[in-house]
């Protein structure tokens, strides 16, 4: 049995303070199951987290880590990666 599934990834770039250029600072996947429900990725770039000003893109929901971060809510789009996107 062949599953459902399809997924698009992004990379998410932020400029940090102090500079004017823009940094990779990871990858975003959103991908859908069987069930059609989304599921949202984060995990921020090794590179980055190597920076010694690197900051978080959301301090509460997307902490500085090396963990991958995942959600449901909002069809699977981070808050702080919605609020970026155009209106």
């Amino acid at each position: 049995m062949i599953s459902k599934s399809t997924a698009s990834e992004c990379y998410v770039y932020i400029t940090l303070p102090g500079e004017t250029k823009f940094v990779t600072a990871g990858k975003f996947e959103l991908s859908t199951d069987r069930q059609d429900i989304p599921t949202g990725k984060f995990v921020y770039g090794r590179k980055y987290l190597a920076r010694e000003n690197a900051v978080a893109i959301d301090p509460l929901e997307l902490k500085l880590s090396d963990n991958t971060y995942e959600t449901y809510l909002l069809k699977g789009i981070f808050v702080s990666l919605r609020d970026a996107s155009p209106d």
